[in-house]
């Protein structure tokens, strides 16, 4: 039987896109950096299969996570899959199938992260703000940080794929248009097996892609009063290698960037 078949899309999107072990060493040193204690309350919104919430659970057992997402089959092979495979604390772990933008949540965080250009399913300005202020408001006053990550560059604005070897598959990015008018992002993703077979375009997005200016002014709009950039430059290395940076000149075809805002 082809590889394909038998092949899970949302175990193959961990092995290749995720590197939750990282996410969680930056994510928690960046909060130690700032506040100097530890962060022991995470919300990971648009979560996924939850992976950073099973990690920063992992890390330390005192830490608590709420993973919050709108896809119910996310959560559901989080259930199925993901918290079997942790050797404890899933106790400490709450799923919350719901839209970001709509939670009504009641409690505090020390963290509240938006990875995986998770910002850009937000399409209107309108969203954006409406979003980040429910985030300013779960937060803890006196040591919140909202994380969140963006990518860019002229390569965005062209049709283009993508291939690259993770483990023992390829991932396959393929952007398909962009809209200058509304800033609409149409890309999506495929993964490729040793076999030859694949799972084609089993992720696809209709994105708008904001810019780290447009976040910026959105979070100093809702309230938040400190913001640092970490950038990379894909042009000039295949991994993201971050560098905390307060200017970005020139022309880069390809960048990531997180933004830690307090």
């Amino acid at each position: 039987m082809a590889f394909a078949k038998q092949a899970d899309k949302f175990a193959c999107y961990e092995e290749a896109i995720q590197n939750p072990r990282k996410d969680v060493i930056f994510l928690t040193k960046t909060f130690q950096s700032e506040f100097h204690r530890k962060a022991l309350r995470l919300r990971e919104d648009f979560c996924g299969t939850a992976a950073i919430s099973r990690e920063f659970i992992s890390s330390d057992f005192e830490r608590f996570a709420v993973g919050v997402d709108i896809d119910s089959r996310a959560i559901d092979w989080c259930i199925e899959h993901g918290l079997s495979s942790l050797h404890s604390g899933s106790d400490r772990l709450e799923l919350v199938l719901a839209d970001c933008r709509e939670f009504q949540d009641t409690r505090c965080y020390d963290i509240i992260s938006a990875n995986n250009y998770s910002l850009f399913l937000l399409t209107s300005r309108i969203d954006l703000i409406k979003y980040l202020k429910r985030v300013k408001e779960c937060l803890d006053p006196s040591h919140g940080m909202f994380i969140c990550d963006l990518t860019g560059g002229s390569d965005c604005f062209v049709k283009r794929k993508v291939k690259r070897q993770c483990g023992s598959l390829v991932y396959i990015w393929e952007q398909e248009g962009y809209n200058f008018i509304d800033a609409s992002w149409q890309c999506a993703l495929s993964f490729l097996f040793r076999d030859g077979s694949s799972l084609k375009r089993c992720f696809q997005y209709t994105w708008r892609l904001w810019t780290i200016a447009e976040v910026m002014d959105a979070l100093y709009e809702v309230g938040f009063n400190k913001i640092r950039v970490w950038f990379s430059d894909l042009d000039e290395a295949e991994e993201f290698v971050y560098e905390e940076t307060s200017n970005i000149s020139g022309t880069v075809k390809s960048w990531n960037a997180i933004i830690a805002a307090v």
